[in-house]
């Protein structure tokens, strides 16, 4: 059975650093680094659709496993360069998940996507075994027909300093689907209406696509 894909997602806050830096740091040498790495599949950028100081990174894997090759360990933690280091120390991280794809397994991010939602949260032990169940079973399913919707998936964190142990990702065709009405009438139904008071540790990124030089 093939193993499902892997999935590396970063996401901060840039405020104390010079945009222009930042940007440069990304294009010319962060994610050429990454998309380089065998195993990497692609790889995308995306800064806050409402504060365009945060930005979120993504890159499908062919497993987890790639994140332990020496290929990859070679430009991370110690083996950071100076210019990497320096912009890490002055972010902010909102998240970081070293992950593998749950649901549905074996699915690559939309590429004409121009606009992208995170989702994370906690619940308590005794109702993660239903937690699963609706996002599985009820969730990702009504979400992924929501015009405007071109992917729901939800990834099982394998590493992270967050206390999380799941996550989804939507890929839009814009930002603003989570506004549309057609959202909001996919979440409402009495499964998310019972789980709702009992989600804790939330993460919730609005973001677009960012396209080098534009």
């Amino acid at each position: 059975m093939d193993k499902p894909y892997g999935y590396l997602t970063v996401a901060m806050n840039f405020k104390d650093i010079d945009a222009e830096e930042f940007n440069d740091w990304y294009d010319t040498e962060h994610m050429v680094e990454r998309i380089h790495t065998p195993g990497f599949m692609n790889a995308r950028r995306w800064l806050g659709a409402y504060d365009p100081r945060i930005s979120l990174s993504n890159y499908d894997l062919e497993s987890f496993d790639v994140l332990k090759t020496p290929a990859y360990q070679a430009i991370v933690g110690v083996n950071l360069s100076p210019w990497s280091r320096r912009i890490v120390r002055k972010a902010t991280r909102i998240c970081r998940f070293l992950s593998e794809q749950a649901v549905p397994g074996r699915l690559e991010g939309a590429m004409e996507a121009e606009g992208l939602l995170l989702y994370a949260a906690t619940v308590p032990e005794a109702m993660e075994d239903e937690f699963n169940a609706w996002y599985n079973e009820e969730h990702l399913a009504r979400m992924s027909k929501v015009p405007g919707v071109l992917r729901a998936r939800r990834f099982r964190v394998r590493e992270s300093e967050q206390p999380h142990k799941f996550f989804a990702i939507y890929d839009l065709t814009e930002p603003g689907v989570e506004k549309s009405q057609d959202w909001q009438d996919a979440l409402n139904t009495p499964w998310t209406a019972k789980l709702i008071p009992h989600l804790q540790n939330e993460i919730e990124l609005v973001l677009r696509r960012y396209h080098m030089n534009g």
